[in-house]
Parts: C-alpha cells; sequence; structure tokens
C-alpha cells in the first residue's frame, strides 16, 4: 500500500489535479451513465455513453495537465457561470422551497423533540415547525393546542396546532 501511495504521489506531482470543475465533471459524468443504463434499450444510450466517455477523457485531462493558469481560468469561468445561474434562479428555488414546507407541514404536522430545556416542566416536550416564509425551523411548546407563532428569523406569523 505505501508503494501505491507514493506511486500515486510521484505520478500526481506537478499536475493540476482537482476543482470544483473538475467534481462537476465526475457528477455528469455518473448521471450520464445512469441516463444509459436507464434507456439502454432505446438509441439514446449510445449517445449517453458517448458523453459520458468524453466528460470522462475531458476531466482526466484537465487532473494530468501542466498549465496550472489555464486550468484554474476554466474553472474561474465555470464558477462564475455557477453563481450567475444560482443567483439567477434564487427566487424560484426560495419559492419552491416554501411551496415544499407547506406541502409537507400537513404530513409532517408536529414533531416532538428533547426536553424544552431547564425552563419550566423538564418533561414538556416541543414541537417543531418549517416557517411558510423562510423556511427556518421555528421550535415551540407542545400540547398548547391552537397557538399562533411567529419566526425569529423573518417575522412571519402564522398559527399550528401543537
Amino acid at each position: 500500500m505505501r508503494k501505491f501511495n507514493k506511486w500515486l504521489q510521484q505520478l500526481m506531482t506537478g499536475k493540476y489535479g482537482t476543482d470544483e470543475l473538475s467534481s462537476f465533471l465526475a457528477v455528469l459524468s455518473i448521471v450520464l451513465f445512469v441516463l444509459a443504463v436507464i434507456s439502454m434499450r432505446f438509441s439514446p444510450a449510445l449517445v449517453f455513453l458517448v458523453l459520458m466517455t468524453i466528460v470522462i477523457i475531458w476531466n482526466l485531462y484537465r487532473m494530468f495537465s501542466h498549465d496550472y493558469a489555464r486550468r484554474q481560468g476554466e474553472n474561474l469561468r465555470f464558477l462564475r457561470m455557477r453563481d450567475g445561474f444560482l443567483y439567477h434562479t434564487e427566487d424560484i428555488r426560495r419559492d419552491v422551497r416554501k411551496w415544499w414546507n407547506g406541502f409537507t407541514a400537513g404530513f409532517k404536522n408536529k414533531k416532538m423533540g428533547k426536553n424544552a430545556g431547564t425552563k419550566g416542566d423538564p418533561n414538556l416536550k416541543y414541537c417543531i415547525f418549517p416557517c411558510p416564509g423562510c423556511g427556518a425551523q421555528v421550535r415551540v411548546p407542545a400540547n398548547k393546542g391552537r397557538i399562533q407563532i411567529r419566526c425569529p428569523k423573518c417575522r412571519t406569523e402564522f398559527i399550528r396546532n401543537t
């Protein structure tokens, strides 16, 4: 095992290695492989396999490259593109999160947690509800009936049964 580690260390000396773009390419190749397996009986399977092979070869080329400046530039362009995508989809992601929290609130209704702490009755449990405004988890005492809850993060008020 030591010989293998030493060999691997010597192999990677002076090479660029991995970064965020190479991690993304690895995940993309796995997704393409899964799509190829799912569509094995259809004609797109070959397309997915060819794309997966291209992505893997590109990733290996980047990892074993000696040109640090060019690989860092590629990674920087990828990060800018990713951050721009995340910035422009922030409203959509927040709306989906808000919808999902409201949708699953009926299934969860309440979660019984640990003891509420040293204040008051040590047997008092608490419930955790997602805030419909920001999705934050709000902890309230259990067995209090229908109560109005104010989120400490966004100050949204909502009513739940505990």
